[in-house]
């Protein structure tokens, strides 16, 4: 796969066939990152992947849209207490490195850090980085999440 974006960073998703063949399933999604001589990369399970999604927008919301003035807390009262520590429920964890001697706080960059059955893996996104992943993880959850559940529409069942 050509990882070239903005910055380097790209997230496709890594599907199987159903059993009947009408539709396909989705197994994973990665989300890679190329800088200079270094590439590294992150294996989402579709649950990892709506975490990461979730997690993403809020980061987007607080601190690249210009809301960042409204937003004080990007959603750190809601995650689990020991999130500085471990890995959400799901195994991934989403967090920002932000700037704070800056006015207002700036976003340096975003670590995104997942143990999925294929590896352990973490990469760090710049703020366009962030959006680019942000953007693609909603165009693959469009694409694959229908009827609460993964796997896209099965024609089968209707």
């Amino acid at each position: 796969m050509n990882i070239r974006h903005r910055g380097g960073a790209e997230a496709w998703p890594i599907g199987r066939e159903s059993r009947s063949g009408y539709t396909l399933r989705l197994m994973k999604i990665v989300v890679a990152n190329r800088k200079s001589d270094e590439h590294d990369a992150v294996h989402l399970t579709p649950d990892q992947a709506l975490y990461a999604h979730s997690r993403l927008s809020i980061i987007k919301s607080a601190y690249l849209n210009g809301h960042f003035q409204q937003v004080q807390t990007p959603g750190v009262d809601h995650l689990p207490d020991d999130h500085a520590h471990h890995l959400s429920s799901c195994g991934a964890k989403v967090w920002s490195i932000v700037d704070e001697t800056a006015s207002p706080k700036r976003l340096q960059f975003v670590v995104l850090e997942s143990q999925h059955p294929d590896g352990y893996g973490m990469i760090n996104l710049s703020p366009e980085e962030a959006l680019h992943i942000e953007e693609r993880l909603t165009q693959i959850t469009l694409a694959f999440l229908h009827e609460n559940y993964w796997g896209g529409e099965d024609a089968d069942s209707q």
